[in-house]
């Protein structure tokens, strides 16, 4: 009698529970984790995207009031003379004055269609304007009252935040004034003498097409250090205080970053020269939405699985049942000593096996296994031999070599081009049964890659070389120059709108083989240089941060150097920043 713990089919029910059920639970919890996380990270990093967008937009339109404010220097009169000398002129009737200041001041009106009215006011109080509705007449006045409530107070370039223009008698149009001091530029010694100073409203509209142009579920802000909410797509936050914000304020860093609330991220920036910030605000509930329908996804598939792993176990479950039990009544039979006994065989899988075997003798049966094993050994061997000579490289290069045919035939010369650099680099790369290549085929290889990266950077970047011929002869190891090259390419050149050159120069000295790799990129600064350094005497397959492993190819060749050579050979790597970099291999002579 066979104890419950050792049945087989109670070791199947438990199986099933462990091996079925339970890592089924656990893939889908760990599925739904992996996914929660994956979507706050994409969330994350959209937002980022949306403020950072933002802020270089707002730093734009900042530039352009900039410049617009400046044009008061830039723009005579219609006399031919220039502001300061004729608010400097005493003898200039007023009538006369304003007709050709406000001249200037329509002048620079018709610059942006986004401009919504322009004003000077000198020293002595008088006010020159131009506005884009000539309906509206200025109220000076209220312009005065409203000057001094915006405190209006520095050098340069100042910014109010988003207010309702009423100093224009029956006008509500929200717009944010930029003004700037307009000094005495009639020689260096007055500079600093200041005869008034312009003001230009600027349409909200200007700002809120650069915040809304981006389809978004949260709620995108402008914000002053003091609190203002200069812009908000929130429309009843423009203009007022923010005071849901306050405490939130208090824990933002200098810079940009991100903050998760009980109920909300937030993600800001600063945007520079303004002392503004953009912040993005997202609720837990616009993840949750996400999450909900995941977790019934996540649901379904378990269930699902589960009724189908169920009914799988109980088909299987029934239909070994009886062929085993007859298996194990013929073997009890057999171990009496009642060898007439024979199990039906009508099935034709392992079970009609085992059945078939049970009816001849031991010996009989023993041989059998043993063959149908060997057979099948070397029927697998045969199609693991099969499989294997379907990949041999010479297949990968026939097929490069028909497709470049086809671009030939298309006349497609630089695609063409390309193919063949491919396929002449994967040659090299699987293609030499040696670790150990000529400097010039680790040269041949770096003149093939440069020809797809000529065209991937649109001729910006070029290779030039100064191989001494003694050198070239010389064995390295290889693909220790590629990761090299190819890291000038990537982190030095890319970055360059201009792009920049690499080169490669290699002497033969009486006691070793020098080759430099130099590129006139962006470089590095003395911190990341000396961490680059740190990485390559470390244990680490690279530099770890935040986004994976950097520097893997460049560790890669310093560590086959010193186990292939010794540490006396290696690598020596100099960078500044704005100028390039450069790195000096030290190799014996072989």
């Amino acid at each position: 009698m066979i104890k419950r713990g050792k049945s087989i089919f109670f070791r199947l029910s438990l199986a099933f529970l462990l091996l079925g059920l339970l890592p089924l639970c656990i893939a889908g919890t760990v599925l739904y984790g992996q996914f929660s996380r994956n979507l706050e990270r994409v969330m994350l990093k959209d937002m980022t995207h949306m403020v950072a967008y933002t802020c270089s937009n707002v730093a734009g339109i900042k530039e352009e009031c900039d410049n617009l404010t400046k044009l008061i220097y830039d723009i005579p009169l219609e006399d031919g003379r220039w502001l300061w000398q004729i608010l400097k002129d005493g003898r200039e009737e007023e009538s006369q004055k304003k007709m050709k200041v406000n001249g200037l001041m329509k002048g620079i009106l018709e610059r942006d269609s986004k401009i919504a009215s322009v004003y000077f006011i000198d020293r002595s109080g008088h006010v020159y304007y131009a506005t884009a509705n000539t309906q509206k007449v200025l109220d000076e006045e209220a312009l005065a009252k409203w000057l001094s409530s915006a405190n209006f107070q520095g050098k340069g370039l100042l910014v109010s935040p988003t207010h309702v223009d009423a100093y224009f008698p029956q006008s509500a149009n929200p717009v944010i004034t930029f003004s700037r001091p307009y000094r005495d530029v009639s020689e260096m010694k007055n500079l600093g003498d200041v005869l008034g100073a312009l003001y230009v409203d600027v349409h909200l509209a200007k700002l809120s097409s650069v915040m809304e142009e981006q389809e978004q579920q949260g709620v995108l802000r402008l914000i002053t250090e003091s609190g203002d909410c200069i812009y908000s797509t929130k429309t009843s936050e423009t203009g007022e205080h923010w005071q849901e914000g306050a405490a939130w304020m208090a824990e933002i860093n200098p810079g940009q970053g991100s903050i998760r609330s009980r109920e909300d991220y937030w993600v800001y920036q600063e945007i520079p020269g303004c002392g503004w910030r953009a912040v993005m605000q997202m609720p837990k509930a616009a993840l949750m939405q996400n999450l909900d329908q995941t977790r019934r996804v996540v649901l379904c598939f378990v269930g699902g699985s589960f009724v189908v792993l169920f009914l799988l176990y109980e088909y299987f479950l029934r239909r070994f049942r009886q062929p085993v039990e007859a298996l194990k009544n013929g073997m009890n039979a057999i171990r009496k000593g009642d060898l007439s006994v024979r199990v039906a065989a009508e099935r034709e899988d392992e079970l009609g096996i085992l059945a078939e075997g049970l009816n001849h003798m031991a010996e009989e049966l023993e041989d059998y296994i043993r063959r149908v094993y060997v057979a099948e050994i070397r029927q697998r061997e045969a199609e693991l031999d099969a499989l294997k000579s379907q990949i041999k490289p010479h297949y990968l290069y026939n097929t490069l070599d028909v497709i470049r045919m086809m671009v030939l035939e298309h006349e497609d010369m630089q695609t063409a081009a390309m193919v063949e650099s491919l396929s002449r680099q994967l040659k090299y790369l699987i293609g030499y049964n040696s670790d150990m290549v000529l400097l010039r085929q680790e040269i041949d290889n770096i003149r093939e890659y440069f020809v797809i990266m000529k065209v991937r950077y649109e001729n910006r970047i070029h290779l030039e070389l100064d191989i001494a011929k003694d050198a070239a002869e010389c064995r390295i190891i290889k693909l220790s120059l590629q990761p090299i090259v190819e890291n000038a390419v990537r982190h030095g050149l890319r970055q360059k709108k201009e792009g920049g050159t690499v080169r490669i120069e290699a002497v033969k000295t009486d006691s070793r083989l020098e080759i430099t790799v130099m590129d006139d990129g962006v470089g590095m600064d003395e911190e990341t240089l000396e961490n680059l350094k740190k990485s390559l005497e470390g244990e680490s397959m690279g530099e770890q941060k935040e986004d994976g492993w950097h520097h893997v190819g460049l560790k890669n060749a310093y560590d086959r150097i010193r186990k292939n050579f010794g540490g006396e050979y290696g690598m020596e790597i100099a960078s500044n920043q704005g100028v390039g970099t450069v790195v000096t291999y030290y190799l014996p002579l072989v």
